[in-house]
């Protein structure tokens, strides 16, 4: 949610949107449908595959959480600017 609302606010103050598919999604108004629906393809996955091989699961959850992360802390300093 965090990346939805910080996106959101940049573009409101003039920003743009990078990612080619996100921008097609904004620009259709599906950009809030589209990150709950990838949200909730990576939650099914996560789980799916934490029943194959827990800790390939986790790691890639810890790569998941930790690339979300960096995309909000960008967006952060983007509106302190």
């Amino acid at each position: 949610m965090l990346d939805y609302i910080t996106t959101k606010k940049i573009i409101e103050a003039g920003g743009r949107e990078l990612n080619p598919a996100m921008r097609w999604c904004i620009e259709k108004k599906l950009f809030a449908p589209a990150k709950c629906v990838l949200t909730g393809i990576a939650i099914i996955c996560l789980v799916w595959g934490a029943r194959i091989n827990v800790t390939a699961s986790v790691a890639s959850g810890v790569i998941i959480a930790t690339g979300y992360g960096a995309i909000i802390i960008n967006n952060w300093r983007q509106l302190l600017r």
